[in-house]
């Protein structure tokens, strides 16, 4: 499936939230196999935003901590969202619906609209909720 760095940026606050939710073991399988198939993409994300810190920051005086200053900051901001913006293609098997349903996992209406690219919803259910 192809899917922007920024929505998989975006979920995975909401997939680590998950992760420590107590499941059925079914789909805490499915959720630690997610888990690995993204966890190197999440890593990659990371790596490319610190190489723009360091392209664009310089390093703090007081300490060895680099930041990118005002006055640079509208750059390393294009740049970081224009990586953001590129797809990847991902082997990711998605999560049935009723995988969630049956474990009693519950999800808030953001987490469910941050994840939805990460579980399969019955058409019969988007029809129900006109999605």
């Amino acid at each position: 499936m192809k899917i922007s760095y920024k929505d998989l940026q975006e979920a995975e606050q909401s997939l680590l939230r998950l992760l420590q939710i107590p499941m059925e073991p079914k789909l805490a399988y499915r959720m630690t196999k997610l888990a690995r198939q993204i966890h190197d993409t999440f890593k990659y994300i990371n790596k490319i935003r610190i190489d723009l810190v360091h392209k664009y920051g310089e390093k703090e005086k007081d300490n060895d901590n680099i930041s990118v200053p005002k006055e640079k900051y509208p750059q390393f901001k294009k740049e970081f969202e224009d990586f953001l913006a590129k797809e990847t293609d991902m082997d990711i098997q998605k999560i049935p619906w009723e995988c969630i349903e049956l474990s009693g996992v519950k999800l808030s209406p953001i987490d469910l609209v941050i994840l939805n690219s990460f579980i399969v919803i019955p058409d019969k259910l988007k029809e129900d909720l006109n999605v």
